[in-house]
């Protein structure tokens, strides 16, 4: 029996974990959602509704820290637990936030989830710079150092995280985490690696190999095109509603 069910990702993970609209819901005033407008993480959630489901998950969030809370879960981690990770490219480089009182935390029924690092998409989008260590530092007169000085640091760092040797490197990490992980675990990515080569862990499903396998790719600008701007939204890649119920109905019988 599964008793818990992790899920580690960014953006493409995050969703909020909806009681389904019923009967039952409608008459004790909960507001829950219809199955087919569900996020993927709702679908799971209603369908091992007997487990508890860890969702750890944030938009930006970059590679390392996903594989580093992983391995961080392995002396908790028993045969009836689950672990879903939903990974980006390896692009993102993160930074790590001043305070702990600033940390992003996540409780559950073991503990709680600290998310230590930003990355620099995070605080472009939501001004979270001044959490960061970044904000202390000065120049030998005493100044500190810009924001934008710090973006042309990032972008050469960012730079490198895109290298061959960086995705050999987490390919090579994951693939041996993965043979000695204490659960089944499910990995995937949105990356496209045929649209964009480097190397890529075995263990792990990419956007080339979930269009394969769900039949389909769509989201939410594809669906706001279609509709003439009445649903989905504009320039937004995440899925739509149609790729969200057919990932979740996928990623169900994976970690069976």
């Amino acid at each position: 029996m599964i008793k818990r069910i992790f899920i580690i990702g960014d953006s493409f993970c995050d969703g909020v974990l909806h009681p389904k609209e019923s009967p039952e819901t409608f008459k004790l005033g909960i507001p829950g959602i219809k199955e087919e407008e569900g996020h993927w993480v709702n679908h799971v959630d209603w369908y091992y509704k007997d487990a508890e489901v860890i969702n750890d998950a944030f938009g930006s969030r970059d590679h390392q820290s996903m594989i580093d809370y992983w391995i961080k879960l392995f002396p908790i981690l028993t045969e009836n637990d689950r672990v879903i990770i939903g990974l980006p490219d390896t692009q993102r480089q993160r930074i790590p936030i001043q305070d702990e009182k600033d940390y992003r935390k996540l409780k559950w029924s073991g503990g709680v989830c600290n998310n230590m690092f930003l990355t620099r998409q995070w605080w472009h989008a939501y001004e979270d710079f001044k959490t960061t260590n970044a904000n202390n530092f000065t120049d030998e007169e005493g100044k500190k150092y810009s924001q934008d000085w710090y973006d042309t640091i990032l972008f050469f760092l960012e730079t490198m995280n895109q290298s061959y040797t960086t995705a050999k490197n987490y390919k090579e990490v994951i693939e041996s985490l993965y043979k000695v992980a204490p659960c089944k675990t499910y990995l995937f990515s949105w990356h496209d690696y045929i649209q964009y080569p480097n190397p890529k862990a075995d263990c792990v499903e990419d956007k080339s190999d979930l269009t394969k396998n769900l039949g389909m790719w769509t989201t939410q600008d594809m669906m706001w095109k279609e509709t003439n701007g009445k649903k989905g939204n504009k320039d937004d890649h995440h899925w739509d509603v149609r790729t969200m119920w057919a990932f979740g109905k996928y990623v169900i019988e994976k970690i069976k």
